[in-house]
């Protein structure tokens, strides 16, 4: 005779990072996208402020393919965190001067906490504030951009959703750019072929991509260029 018994669920395995209420303090919203609120957070032993992204856990089927890719691809695996692969890919290229510094990830229950550098504003908003902005200002702002971009391809990432509003202002003197929100990347290993599935905000995005046309990394500069002819 074959006896069948009904084991319980397991219990999910949240506590795989660090609490995020036992090291900070959790502040004033700062923006809404579609993947997350952000907040202005303090750290409860320095006191120095930080901005963290709040999302909770729900890994779909291309973001299980991409932490794969990122576990295969990348030598130093035991630093990467193994539920979340849109943070893998932000620590890939967090450590350059033009993209936001990547701290920490937290978690309580099944919400995430991504910890990263405070930044002053986004692109979007100083050329609201200025339409005007002289152009060689301008033209140096988006120097930086490039460099931030060229820093991205050269660790395999597509940033995939390039616009203003991701060009956050930092450093200590609030004028370095710094590319922001990584929630739409991409990691490309060199076997991969063409992307199809269109991807950021349309109204920058690039042709290729609006064609539904193969894209790559050329793609993320073309978005850059849109960004550009929107602030002049």
């Amino acid at each position: 005779m074959c006896i069948i018994t009904t084991c319980p669920d397991p219990k999910p395995s949240w506590e795989e990072f660090a609490s995020f209420y036992s090291s900070y303090q959790l502040g004033t919203a700062l923006g809404k996208g579609s993947y997350g609120c952000v907040f202005l957070a303090k750290a409860l032993y320095s006191q120095a402020s930080y901005a963290v992204k709040v999302q909770t856990s729900r890994r779909t089927a291309a973001q299980k393919i991409q932490h794969a890719k990122v576990m295969a691809s990348v030598p130093t695996k035991s630093d990467m965190d193994s539920e979340h692969p849109n943070a893998e890919i932000w620590k890939l290229c967090a450590t350059h001067r033009n993209v936001v510094h990547f701290v920490q990830m937290c978690q309580e229950a099944d919400i995430y906490y991504m910890v990263m550098e405070a930044c002053d504003c986004s692109l979007f908003d100083r050329l609201i504030d200025n339409p005007k902005w002289h152009w060689d200002q301008l033209t140096g702002d988006l120097f930086q951009l490039v460099a931030g971009l060229q820093h991205l391809h050269t660790h395999r990432v597509l940033h995939s959703d390039i616009k203003a509003e991701n060009a956050l202002y930092g450093g200590s003197d609030g004028r370095t750019l710094k590319l922001a929100d990584f929630g739409l990347a991409v990691y490309i290993t060199p076997n991969d072929g063409p992307l199809t599935r269109a991807r950021g905000s349309r109204s920058y995005m690039a042709p290729e991509m609006l064609a539904g046309e193969g894209y790559g990394f050329p793609a993320d500069a073309r978005n850059a260029k849109k960004k550009s002819q929107v602030s002049e």
